[in-house]
């Protein structure tokens, strides 16, 4: 339980098995079946992401080289992102004649 050590300013990594361990330590505890360890990584970045922490953060976060892997994950729906774009005010002006 508890938070991952860091070493060297940098997160530990976990190995395979260790990361399996974990779920299924989890999974007893919660009474489900044990998620697999890239379950819980795709909830946490769909996550991030439905709280509204900018897609360059997350993919830093994740530790994805490319933006486009990380928006894989983004589960939110078209009208979340349309309400995003009402949020832009792009004042018209018109043409001079």
């Amino acid at each position: 339980s508890g938070r991952l050590q860091r070493e060297a300013g940098q997160p530990a990594r976990l190995s395979p098995a260790a990361a399996w361990r974990i779920c299924r330590e989890r999974g007893l505890q919660a009474q489900i079946p044990a998620p697999a360890p890239h379950d819980l990584r795709r909830t946490w970045i769909g996550d991030l992401l439905d709280l509204g922490v900018d897609l360059a953060t997350v993919q830093r976060m994740a530790g994805h080289a490319s933006a486009s892997t990380t928006g894989r994950y983004d589960r939110r729906e078209r009208g979340v992102q349309r309400r995003a774009a009402t949020l832009l005010n792009v004042p018209y002006v018109a043409p001079k004649d």
